[in-house]
């Protein structure tokens, strides 16, 4: 038996195509990915569904466990992939704790989530 965790992320029509082209290699979050497996976009406006991912490791980005002044931020944002425009309206001034995950593969059917198991 698998068990897996898929969360759903609403998204910004704008950044979809930079997750799906492959040019957006980190999913930067203020809540934690709390061990999921796969991540399912959706639009934040309209809710369509948009695509599936893998998801590897995930990191906790934080100014009280490093203290460092404002180089979390920093480092979230490069890690971001999205202009600084867009990192600032995504992400309040204040916010200084940040949850990373690598985006791995696209997933394009269910099957493909529970391939390795099948092969079991």
């Amino acid at each position: 038996m698998k068990t897996v965790s898929i969360i759903t992320a609403k998204i910004d029509s704008k950044i979809w195509p930079l997750i799906r082209d492959g040019k957006k290699h980190y999913e930067v979050r203020t809540t934690p990915f709390r061990g999921a497996h796969f991540i399912h976009y959706v639009d934040s406006i309209h809710g369509y569904n948009l695509g599936t991912f893998a998801l590897g490791a995930s990191y906790l980005i934080d100014r009280s466990e490093i203290n460092c002044g404002d180089i979390p931020r920093e480092f979230a944002f490069t890690l971001s992939g999205v202009t600084r425009e867009e990192f600032d309206t995504f992400f309040l001034r204040d916010r200084t704790t940040f949850y990373v995950a690598h985006i791995l593969q696209q997933v394009t059917e269910l099957n493909d989530i529970f391939a390795e198991e099948a092969e079991q």
